[in-house]
């Protein structure tokens, strides 16, 4: 088939968002096929993923034969291959084995592999590379996929825990702002308590826990001292 006429025979194939698209660009971009073949999957993003999910995911319709369907499913793989720049047999072994490699890494290695294949010229890296790849995420990441660092001198499980000098919960701010120490541990016995003497910043007397004096003043301690009994002595001299 002459090459001038290919981009006008497979006009007929195509939807109307991409007759649309044809329409508006340069004849002598709409009239060659090779670029006109450049341009449509530019526009339409139909890189080597969406081949391959193509592929996976292409079922038979009931009223399709199974030669259609057959070649239905080469000509999606043929456009992985092509994507991918695949032409000999051990290229596809070895992107089969890539490919099988990707479906079981989690989600961040995966996000970090994808980030490296897209700075490549053939959109994916080799067995090598890719294992290589991995290898150096797994060495620099947790079991739970997060990033961890080294430093000569200073263990790994210090340098991610906050300084408990720099860190104030809540409650004890509240507590240091408003002064509230009313509640404490007693004296004597281990008991929890009211702490006499310790209401905020206010003195108060340690026995009968009054505002007005402190324990060496209180007059309760001077009752108790005047109830001790007298004690008479006999004189012999008066026997």
């Amino acid at each position: 088939m002459p090459s001038s006429l290919q981009s006008f025979l497979i006009r007929p194939f195509l939807n109307n968002r991409a007759r649309a698209y044809i329409a508006k660009l340069d004849p002598d971009i709409s009239g060659n096929y090779q670029r006109l073949k450049t341009a449509l999957l530019r526009e339409f993003k139909l890189s080597a993923n969406v081949y391959l999910e193509c592929f996976n995911t292409c079922s038979k319709s009931s009223d399709e034969t199974y030669l259609a369907f057959a070649s239905k499913l080469t000509g999606l793989l043929d456009y992985y291959l092509e994507s991918r720049k695949v032409n000999t047999f051990d290229q596809l072994c070895e992107l089969l084995v890539c490919d099988r490699i990707k479906s079981v890494l989690s989600e961040p290695c995966l996000r970090y592999v994808l980030g490296i294949e897209s700075s490549r010229e053939s959109g994916y890296l080799s067995k090598r590379d890719l294992t290589e790849a991995v290898d150096r995420f797994a060495a620099t990441h947790s079991r739970a996929d997060k990033p961890k660092a080294f430093a000569i001198g200073q263990p790994f499980q210090n340098m991610f825990k906050p300084s408990e000098n720099l860190t104030i919960s809540p409650k004890q701010s509240q507590s240091k702002d408003t002064g509230n120490n009313s509640v404490g541990i007693g004296r004597g016995n281990g008991k929890v308590g009211p702490v006499p003497g310790s209401y905020g910043s206010v003195k108060r007397c340690f026995k009968c826990s009054s505002e007005s004096h402190l324990r060496s003043a209180c007059p309760q301690l001077g009752r108790q001292s005047a109830n001790v009994k007298r004690i008479y002595v006999a004189n012999n001299a008066d026997e």
